[in-house]
């Protein structure tokens, strides 16, 4: 693995945390080289070398777990990109693979309901008739129709699992760390010790958890992209998004049906709608919602951290009995 700037502090940290935990021994140094050494522990050896250009090669076996545990390590004190060497991979490399596994979600940024995380594998044997049915597709742009009739032309053509993530869990914990958690849950489902496979996942600002998972993935003839706005680029990851989309329609059609709310006098019926928080009916719904119901809480699908609701928190506070 290379790692290019990585800066003389950042080197030197990464260094003295390694050394506190294993022995390391240096190794010489030749015209371009400004350190070097090596780690052993269990008859297994990772070389760490550092470059006058602020690059650091870390090479090991790839079967090597220290080498996972250390990437770990790195991980959180700088960035490390998952494609080895930066190489950009081809559409021809693409279709090489035996399995396609794409990840997207949807509902993040969203005041209502859960957020659902999908995760598509697609066999090189469908692949060709399914990149056919997605290739012009934007799948953000699709409404319920359109989707569902390319879920129908999609049955049995491929293989999925959603993690859906309810308003509550998003309160309480850091999206960046659901996301995390979530994916590394649903590939290790959905990959099941599958090797040759091409693993795609939209970039949302991963962070060490997953990308320590990823890497670890890579040792078993594996390749992983992580790329903003992947679902616009790759099939696997168009079909991720489908699928997340889907289950979070549906749980949106459920809110609006169940939390419609009613005034007589003004003759109007208010739906909660999709949630955005740049949709005036998000906004409008939450003030009316507490107007018809001064004492109580907002209901449970309301993301109750979100800047926008507790704006209304604010201006609107639930009464005291």
């Amino acid at each position: 693995m290379i790692i290019k700037e990585v800066e003389n502090k950042h080197y030197n940290t990464i260094k003295k945390l390694i050394q506190s935990s294993f022995l390391t021994k240096p190794k010489t140094r030749t015209n371009g080289i400004k350190d070097a050494f090596e780690v052993r522990q269990e008859k297994k050896k990772v070389t760490f070398t550092y470059y006058e250009n602020k690059k650091l090669m870390i090479q090991s076996n790839p079967n090597n777990n220290i080498y996972i545990e250390l990437i770990n390590i790195i991980s959180k004190i700088i960035p490390i990109e998952i494609e080895e060497n930066n190489k950009q991979t081809t559409i021809e490399d693409i279709w090489n693979y035996k399995f396609h596994i794409g990840c997207d979600e949807a509902g993040v940024g969203e005041t209502f309901g859960s957020m659902f995380l999908g995760c598509a594998l697609i066999s090189s044997n469908n692949f060709k008739e399914i990149n056919d049915l997605m290739k012009y597709k934007n799948v953000r742009e699709l409404d319920r129709y359109e989707i569902n009739k390319l879920l129908n032309k999609l049955t049995n053509k491929f293989r999925f699992i959603i993690k859906q993530y309810t308003p509550t869990e998003i309160d309480s914990t850091s999206k960046i760390v659901l996301l995390d958690r979530g994916y590394v849950e649903l590939i290790s489902k959905i990959i099941n010790n599958i090797s040759k496979s091409i693993i795609i996942v939209d970039d949302y600002g991963v962070s060490s958890e997953l990308r320590t998972y990823l890497l670890k993935l890579t040792l078993n003839d594996n390749k992983v992209i992580v790329k903003h706005s992947a679902d616009e680029e790759y099939t696997a990851c168009k079909v991720a998004s489908l699928v997340s989309r889907y289950s979070r329609l549906n749980e949106l059609d459920d809110i609006n049906k169940k939390y419609r709310l009613v005034d007589n006098r003004k003759n109007y019926n208010l739906i909660p709608g999709t949630g955005a928080p740049s949709n005036s009916q998000t906004i409008r719904y939450l003030i009316e919602y507490r107007k018809q119901n001064p004492f109580s809480h907002f209901p449970s699908f309301v993301r109750k951290k979100w800047k926008n609701v507790q704006e209304i928190e604010r201006k609107y506070p639930k009464k005291i009995q």
